[in-house]
């Protein structure tokens, strides 16, 4: 994990689970991308909770582990505070931005016919183009559909 890493320090995905152990107590997972796309496992931990002071620990014993998280630039995480506010003060110059899956989940959640006073078919092809924005493959594609949005 660590020579892992330290070959691809540049971006950590940060994020827990609950249900692979009866204990229902966390398991972080941080995640690193390899140069042929695929997920690298960097670190694992069993916390008891998800209080500051066990993701501090956590995180700082990352640091301590990986010198070269002086090279990380961009953490993924969810939306989770206490977890984003932990990892700023440990990584300060390293940018923090939310996943995918949940920066999706909020547009379809915040993009109602209510909310914003849209007809569904306004609030459908909304989302639709949203989504499509999201997942371009180039610079060209996201212009043209960001310019149909």
């Amino acid at each position: 994990m660590k020579e892992e890493f330290k070959a691809f320090p540049e971006m950590v995905c940060a994020d827990a689970t609950y249900k692979l152990v009866d204990m229902r107590i966390p398991l972080y997972v941080l995640l690193i991308e390899d140069g042929n796309g695929q997920s690298e496992i960097a670190a694992l931990g069993l916390l008891v909770n998800e209080q500051r002071d066990t993701l501090q620990w956590f995180f700082n014993k990352f640091k301590e582990c990986n010198p070269a998280c002086s090279n990380t630039r961009v953490f993924i995480t969810d939306k989770d505070m206490k977890e984003r506010s932990v990892i700023k003060s440990l990584f300060p110059t390293s940018r923090l931005v939310i996943c995918l899956f949940h920066t999706l989940r909020t547009f379809n959640r915040e993009i109602t016919c209510e909310k914003l006073g849209i007809t569904p078919d306004e609030r459908d092809n909304s989302k639709k183009l949203i989504e499509q924005l999201c997942y371009c493959k180039n610079e060209k594609e996201y212009q043209e559909i960001h310019t149909i949005f």
